[in-house]
């Protein structure tokens, strides 16, 4: 079995200005909107499951682009 397409859509927030981020709030969106993405599709092409011509689609977000307060661990992973 193979797979022809992956869309990353998975996203959570954890809000709180830069000066109150804890490190736990910063790791944890870091970990579900960058990190998860990067293993699962280093996993799918290391075992040959995603085909050759596959596509991967990551979904990025306009608060990457123009930021809200209280993002900015979810700014930096989703630009």
């Amino acid at each position: 079995d193979s797979i022809d397409i992956v869309v990353h859509n998975a996203g959570i927030t954890r809000d709180k200005t830069l000066a109150n981020m804890t490190p736990e709030f910063w790791d944890a969106v870091l970990a579900v909107n960058l990190d998860a993405p990067q293993v699962l599709t280093k996993a799918l092409l290391d075992s040959g499951t995603l085909q050759d011509n596959g596509r991967v689609i990551l979904l990025a977000s306009i608060s990457g682009i123009a930021g809200n307060r209280g993002q900015t661990n979810y700014a930096a992973s989703k630009a």
